[in-house]
């Protein structure tokens, strides 16, 4: 079966990403670059010609807000195209494939990618060059192929992993240099960590996979590392509020000797302790008995029995849980990517 493209832009009064792009080129960029207008791309593939009709009537085109575009070749102005990297949740295209198979049992095979066009005026090729490093994130998205729709197959091949020959022999310096070449959040001391264990448990270097992930799920907005850094030498600035801030820490030690009794001192002062301490303290106590037992060390949920309309419910009561945990550490591109996408999909973890 053929394969099809459809690009469309929005009417003028809907034509907010336009917007929103020219307001970061001025403000934040800075260059003299207008945007002259923001197409979109659908690539079809293995559809049919009438399910490619009611795909582009039903689903891609809203007669409301869109217009769809039949003269773009690509020459009349200077432009750049982008599409997300294969892996990556292409939330248009999963969005109207979904649609389209809830419309025809026939969509078995056919697959979706999505795009986007930025034409503009440029002034200069530096000014090209910034404008196309800003728009085209290289941990999300590439450049995209408008010679004519690829196969399903070339755009979404997977490449082979890459296995770092030699990781296990860096020395010190060898190390550093190749932290900051990858652009590593973690640091040398956890690199050399990673390093022994492949030397003594795998026996073997690891993927470019295997450090990318580490360097995610070690990072402090997976980990929490802040939260958990040791504090050793804790004093406190003479002002007003010192005499208080010095009885709530004395009152912190001994309730933490209180609770944690032998198990003390394997257990470091730190800012997750801190936050945790005064329920773990309530419950040795008795007094707070409704608490869920989970493997959130850094929640605190308690059962309430709670009157509706339909009758007594038992509901969890969230003082504080971390969610975004969740989302990141199962899918880390897309759980990377916070703002609405990590409003939407914290509440469902949660």
């Amino acid at each position: 079966m053929p394969n099809y493209r459809v690009i469309y832009q929005k009417k003028t009064p809907f034509q907010t990403q336009q917007a929103a792009i020219q307001q970061e080129i001025d403000e934040v960029l800075q260059i003299p670059v207008r945007i002259r207008r923001v197409l979109y791309v659908y690539d079809i593939f293995n559809c049919s010609e009438p399910l490619f009709q009611q795909l582009k009537q039903q689903v891609l085109l809203d007669q409301v807000t869109d217009v769809e575009i039949t003269d773009f070749d690509g020459t009349t102005n200077t432009f750049l195209a982008s599409e997300y990297l294969p892996g990556q949740f292409d939330v248009r295209a999963d969005s109207a494939l979904q649609c389209l198979q809830l419309l025809s049992t026939e969509a078995t095979d056919t697959q979706i990618t999505s795009g986007t066009i930025v034409e503009f005026d440029v002034a200069s090729t530096k000014q090209y060059e910034i404008l196309s490093s800003y728009l085209i994130n290289p941990v999300e998205k590439r450049e995209k192929d408008l010679v004519k729709p690829l196969s399903i197959s070339e755009s979404r091949e997977p490449q082979p992993v890459k296995q770092l020959l030699g990781f296990r022999h860096f020395d010190s310096t060898e190390i550093t240099e190749f932290r900051q070449s990858q652009g590593l959040a973690m640091s040398d001391a956890d690199l050399l960590f990673i390093q022994s264990y492949f030397k003594g448990e795998e026996k073997r270097d690891p993927t470019e996979t295997e450090i990318k992930v580490l360097d995610t799920y070690w990072s402090d907005h997976c980990r929490h590392t802040t939260f958990l850094t040791e504090l050793t030498d804790i004093d406190f600035e003479d002002g007003t509020y010192s005499p208080a801030m010095k009885r709530a820490y004395t009152h912190y030690l001994q309730t933490r000797d209180s609770v944690l009794g032998q198990k003390i001192t394997s257990k470091p002062i730190c800012l997750m302790d801190l936050a945790t301490l005064a329920a773990k303290d309530l419950k040795k106590r008795g007094i707070l008995t409704t608490v869920e037992e989970s493997e959130e060390i850094n929640a605190c949920s308690v059962y309430q029995t709670v009157k509706t309309a339909d009758g007594e419910e038992q509901w969890l009561l969230m003082f504080k849980n971390e969610t975004h945990n969740h989302p990141t550490e199962i899918e880390p591109f897309g759980g990377a990517s916070t703002c609405l996408g990590g409003c939407i999909r914290d509440p469902l973890s949660g």
